[in-house]
């Protein structure tokens, strides 16, 4: 629980939280559990800050990209950036539905259509930003393999 979340019980319910851990309140009292601050307050401060570690890994990735593939270009460091707003927004919305959609083929191919899933969704997020190209959906493919390799190195260096 947040430091911030315990002085707000406290100044809500004009107790300490000492006395509120201390004294165990009994079941349907109107005072919030500690749980429900577990996933209140805090737990949305994390969704936000792991979507911007996302959304900065995304954007430093595909920088290293652009200079690394000649199939991938970008306009300007603005195309960068909102390109890997998009895939990460993208990511965390479309991609899941995709997945369970085509499951049954994933399961046939033994996960090998997740590949191109994962391809789908770059060329998506690139071809919403006008300043930023990719040369073709094979192309798009193997780059999203390399985006891959590159956001698990630099997501384990930026983690906590």
């Amino acid at each position: 629980m947040c430091e911030n979340e315990k002085k707000h019980i406290a100044q809500k319910y004009r107790i300490s939280y000492i006395q509120h851990v201390t004294e165990r309140k009994e079941v349907g009292s109107d005072f919030p559990s500690e749980r429900t601050f577990q996933t209140g307050l805090c737990f949305r401060k994390n969704k936000m800050r792991k979507f911007i570690e996302r959304w900065f890994v995304n954007a430093l990735s595909l920088w290293i990209i652009d200079y690394l593939a000649d199939a991938v270009s970008f306009a300007d460091r603005w195309a960068v950036i909102f390109t890997a707003l998009a895939l990460t927004v993208l990511n965390a919305t479309v991609k899941p539905i995709l997945k369970a959609i085509s499951l049954p083929v994933t399961i046939l191919t033994l996960g090998l259509f997740s590949l191109l899933i994962n391809g789908a969704v770059l060329w998506l997020a690139f071809s919403m930003n006008e300043g930023s190209a990719i040369a073709s959906y094979g192309d798009a493919v193997w780059i999203s393999i390399v985006l891959a390799i590159i956001n698990s190195i630099l997501g384990s260096i930026f983690k906590d």
